[in-house]
This record gives C-alpha cells, sequence and structure tokens, in this order.
C-alpha cells in the first residue's frame, strides 16, 4: 500500500492530536495526585503541541495558583479567556485576583462570570464578599 501525502500529513496531525491529549490526561491525573510540578510539565508539553487548548491553560493556572504562583494563574486564566470564556474561568480569576488584593478586577470578573451565568451563586457570594470589603454594604446584601 502506498502512502499518498495527504494521508502521511493526516497521519502526523492525528498523532500529535493523541500526543496532545495524552500529555493533558497525564497532568491531569498529576494534579489529582498532587504533582503539581509534573502536571505542570505535562499541561506545558500539551500547550506545545496545541496552543489554542483553552482548557489546558485553565488547569495549568489553577495548579499554578495552588503552588502559589498568582500571576502565573491569572496569565493563563486570561488566555483562557481569550480562547473561550466560561464562566467558571471568570470566577477562578476573580478570586485570584481578589487574592493579589486586585478586588475592583475581582468584582468585575465575578460580574462577567454571572453574566455568562446569572444562576452562578458562588459567584454572588463571593462577589458580596468583596463588595462587603470595599464598604459597598447594600451591594453585598444584594449579591446574598
Amino acid at each position: 500500500m502506498r502512502i499518498t501525502i495527504i494521508s502521511a500529513l493526516f497521519l502526523l496531525a492525528s498523532l500529535n492530536l493523541n500526543a496532545q491529549a495524552d500529555y493533558g490526561n497525564k497532568g491531569a491525573a498529576k494534579y489529582s495526585l498532587g504533582d503539581y510540578t509534573g502536571a505542570i510539565q505535562d499541561f506545558n508539553k500539551a500547550l506545545e503541541l496545541d496552543p489554542d487548548d483553552g482548557y489546558r491553560y485553565y488547569l495549568r493556572g489553577n495548579v499554578k495558583s495552588d503552588l502559589g504562583d498568582k500571576k502565573g494563574a491569572i496569565q493563563d486564566y486570561s488566555k483562557a479567556i481569550e480562547l473561550g470564556p466560561t464562566a467558571t474561568v471568570y470566577h477562578l480569576r476573580a478570586i485570584t485576583k481578589r487574592d493579589l488584593g486586585d478586588n475592583r478586577g475581582a468584582i468585575q470578573d465575578y460580574s462577567k462570570a454571572l453574566e455568562l451565568n446569572p444562576h452562578y451563586a458562588e459567584a454572588y457570594y463571593n462577589r458580596g464578599n468583596v463588595k462587603s470589603d470595599l464598604g459597598d454594604k447594600k451591594g453585598a446584601i444584594q449579591d446574598y
């Protein structure tokens, strides 16, 4: 059987996608087992193979946040939002911004999460906490 150039390119592309998924899955497994360094290494490899995978940026952001690299987490959450915004990623970026003392930025991200999912109770609660910290008691009560 003769392999054409097109079928060879298709085979290489599918192998690349499989490798990307494998690294991503390994990274997620390592993260769940507490191997944060290994998880980041695998997510890095997955993102080298597919730099447009917002879900892997989101996962790597979680690992970075857990490691205390809040600025790195925000960068990854921001990239994930750029590639495909979700209420969950906005919410996590808001939490991380609050951890860094950026309360105004946190409120903006909680609000964006609520635009995307108006039934996101945890985002209302967390935004209420930030508003309360800033002295906006009425706004906090509305969120609660």
